[in-house]
């Protein structure tokens, strides 16, 4: 596994300002969090997996713009606040990391 400088912290929620044109699941002003791994969607993970952490091997969230990959991310329920949707990855991890 690499890690290149860059910006710290994976447990970050945001508003979509600006979308690809091929997206089409999201839009702007969309309430959105990224996967932790941006590159991993399921079944074993491989290096490409591993090496697309957000906050490790690639940028994290601690910045006031980032960019997220569409197919890695989803859209914040309505019920949820910024706050406690930022703790979805955490909780996630945790989980991963007791099942592994």
């Amino acid at each position: 596994m690499t890690y290149a400088q860059s910006s710290l912290y994976f447990d970050g929620t945001g508003e979509d300002v600006s979308v690809g044109k091929s997206v089409t699941n999201f839009q702007i002003g969309d309430r959105v969090i990224g996967n932790f791994f941006q590159a991993w969607k399921e079944g074993k993970i491989d290096d490409a997996g591993l090496n697309s952490a957000m906050g490790g091997s690639i940028n994290g969230v601690l910045a006031d713009y980032f960019i997220l990959k569409a197919d890695c991310s989803v859209k914040i329920p309505d019920y949820l606040a910024y706050a406690e949707a930022a703790t979805l990855p955490n909780n996630c991890m945790a989980f991963t990391c007791l099942c592994w």
